[in-house]
C-alpha cells in the first residue's frame, strides 16, 4: 500500500523523503533473449538494476520444499516484508510452450506463508465509527511484535463476530494480521479468563454524535444513521462531489478533510454557502489560493445543475447507488414525494427490494436528514426530477466497457447505455449481452472471447448507439 500510494504521489520532495526501493522480479522485454530466468536476472544485476536477493535454483520437489521452508525461517531478520515465495520455471522455451490464462501464467505458483500468531491481552473494547458511517469494535492490547511491527491494536469485525468468539475486557488472546496487513483477534484462552467479566455489546448510539445506531443491510454492520456525524462527514463530502454523484472537482479527500477540520464544513449543505467565506479561505491557504478557492467554489456552484439523480446518489443512502436513484425516481420524481412514500409502496418500485427499501424509508425520517433537504433546496439543488419521454429500449441487457474510447470517456459510455436503460457492469460473465472494446483494453476483453459473448469496436458501438436512440428496429 505505501509502495503504490508513493508511485502515485505527484510531489516529487515527498517521493525522495520515503526513500522507495524495489527488487526485480521478472523480466518482461528485453533487447536480447534468454534461455532462462535466472540468466534474465543476472543480466540486470550486471547492469547495477537490484534483483530479488533470495534466488534458489531446484530441480526436484524435495529441493523446492526445503527452499520454501529455509526463506520461511529467514522471514524475521529479512530488512523487508515477505508474506510468500515464488516457484517459477527457469527455462523460457518451456515457459512458452506452457503459456498463461487470462489471469496468472501456468509457470509459476506462489506459495503463502501462515501468518505469524501471538499471544497478547485485551485491555479495552473502543467502538469506532468510519467514514461511511460503519461502527467496528476495536480491542486495545498490550503491545506485542508481529510481524515485524508492535501492535496494539486489532479489529473485532463486528458484533456477530465478538459474539463467536466471546471476546470481552481483559481476556487472553491470539492475535496474527490478516494478509500480513490488519491484525485481527483469531481466538480467546477461556482459561485465562479473569472474574467478573461481561460479554461485550456494541452501543446503541454513536460514540461520536450520539445519534441512533442500527444493523443495516445483512444485519452484520452497525451504523450511525446520522447523516451529519462528524465521524463520517469527511466520506460524505467526498462521495458527494465523486464523479458518479455531483462530480464536483477539486473537493478531494485532501479538501474536504481541510474543511472539516478547519471548522468551515460541518455538514454537506455547508459547501453551498462557502462563498460567503471566500477571502477566510484565500487567506487560510486550506484548499490553495485565489484562484484554487475560486475555482473550488465554481464547481460547487456549477453542480447545483446537476440532475436530481445524481443528487439522490450523493446522499449517501445506503444501498442507493445511480442506477438505483434513476429507477427511484421514476416513480418519484421530487424527493418529497420520496420522502413521503412507505415501505410497502418503495418496495413495489421495479429494482427495489424490502431492505433498500427501510434503507430508504430509515434515512428520510431522520431529522438530521430532513434538515439537509430543505438547506440543498434553499441553496438551489435540484429536487425535481425532469421527466422525458424514456427510451428503454436496452432494458434487461448487461454491457462491460473495457479499454479506452476516442470519442468519449467510458463513464459517459456507460450513461448513454443505461439512459437506454441497460446495466453497465465491470466483470464480464455468460450473461453479459456485449463488450464495448477501446484502445489497451484489459482482461475482459479476452474474457469475452473465451466465453464467446460479443464484442463492439468503437466504431461499431457508436453506430449501434445511433440506431438505439433514434429507435431503429433491430
Amino acid at each position: 500500500n505505501a509502495a503504490s500510494g508513493t508511485m502515485r504521489q505527484l510531489d516529487a520532495s515527498v517521493v525522495r523523503e520515503r526513500d522507495l526501493s524495489f527488487f526485480a522480479f521478472d523480466v518482461q522485454h528485453a533487447s536480447r533473449r534468454f534461455e532462462g530466468d535466472r540468466e534474465s536476472l543476472m543480466w540486470l544485476s550486471s547492469l547495477s538494476i537490484p534483483v530479488i536477493p533470495k534466488l534458489v535454483t531446484a530441480t526436484t520437489a524435495t529441493q523446492i520444499i526445503e527452499a520454501i521452508e529455509n526463506i520461511g525461517q529467514q522471514r524475521e531478520h529479512l530488512p523487508f516484508g515477505i508474506d510468500g515465495a515464488v516457484i517459477k520455471i527457469d527455462s523460457m522455451a518451456i515457459r512458452e510452450r506452457m503459456g498463461e490464462t487470462v489471469k496468472y501464467p501456468r509457470w509459476a505458483l506462489a506459495y503463502k506463508y501462515p501468518p505469524e500468531q501471538k499471544d497478547t491481552k485485551i485491555l479495552d473494547i473502543q467502538a469506532q465509527v468510519g467514514r461511511t458511517g460503519r461502527i467496528t469494535p476495536l480491542a486495545i492490547l498490550e503491545p506485542v511484535i508481529l510481524a515485524g511491527t508492535t501492535v496494539q491494536r486489532a479489529t473485532l469485525h463486528n458484533q456477530a463476530y465478538i459474539d463467536q468468539l466471546d471476546v470481552r475486557i481483559g481476556d487472553s488472546v491470539r492475535v496474527e494480521k490478516a494478509g500480513d496487513i490488519i491484525p485481527q483477534v483469531i481466538f480467546v484462552n477461556p482459561d485465562k479468563r479473569p472474574e467478573g467479566t461481561v460479554p461485550y455489546r456494541l452501543p446503541e448510539h454513536c460514540p461520536r454524535c450520539g445519534s441512533q445506531t442500527e444493523y443495516t443491510g445483512d444485519g452484520a454492520d452497525l451504523f450511525c444513521i446520522n447523516a451529519d456525524c462528524p465521524a463520517q462527514l469527511i466520506g460524505h463530502l467526498v462521495y458527494f462531489a465523486s464523479k458518479d454523484a455531483m462530480d464536483i472537482d477539486g473537493l478531494g479527500e485532501k479538501a474536504a478533510l481541510a474543511l472539516t477540520e478547519s471548522g468551515y464544513v460541518h455538514s454537506i449543505a455547508d459547501l453551498y454557502t462557502l462563498w460567503e467565506k471566500r477571502e477566510a479561505l484565500i487567506k487560510s491557504g486550506i484548499v490553495g489560493r485565489e484562484k484554487g478557492v475560486d475555482n473550488l467554489l465554481a464547481a460547487i456552484e456549477a453542480s447545483k445543475a446537476q440532475p436530481t439523480e445524481r443528487l439522490l446518489t450523493g446522499l449517501g443512502i445506503p444501498l442507493v447507488g445511480r442506477q438505483t436513484a434513476r429507477a427511484l425516481l421514476k416513480t418519484f420524481p421530487d424527493l418529497h414525494l420520496l420522502q413521503e412514500a412507505d415501505e410497502m409502496t418503495l418496495s413495489a418500485v421495479r429494482d427495489i427490494g424490502p431492505v433498500t427499501a427501510r434503507e430508504i424509508k430509515n434515512w428520510f425520517s431522520l431529522q438530521a436528514s430532513q434538515n439537509l433537504l430543505s438547506r440543498l433546496e434553499a441553496s438551489g439543488l435540484q429536487l425535481t426530477h425532469e421527466i422525458k419521454d424514456d427510451n428503454q429500449r436496452l432494458s434487461g441487457s448487461r454491457y462491460v466497457i473495457t479499454g479506452t474510447l476516442e470519442s468519449m470517456t467510458r463513464e459517459e459510455a456507460k450513461e448513454a447505455l443505461e439512459a437506454l436503460g441497460a446495466q453497465v457492469s465491470g466483470s464480464v460473465s455468460a450473461k453479459t449481452t456485449a463488450v464495448i472494446i477501446g484502445e489497451n483494453p484489459g482482461s475482459k476483453a479476452a474474457r469475452a472471447y473465451e466465453l464467446q459473448v460479443p464484442v463492439m469496436d468503437e466504431e461499431a458501438f457508436l453506430e449501434f448507439l445511433q440506431a438505439e436512440q433514434g429507435g431503429e428496429e433491430r
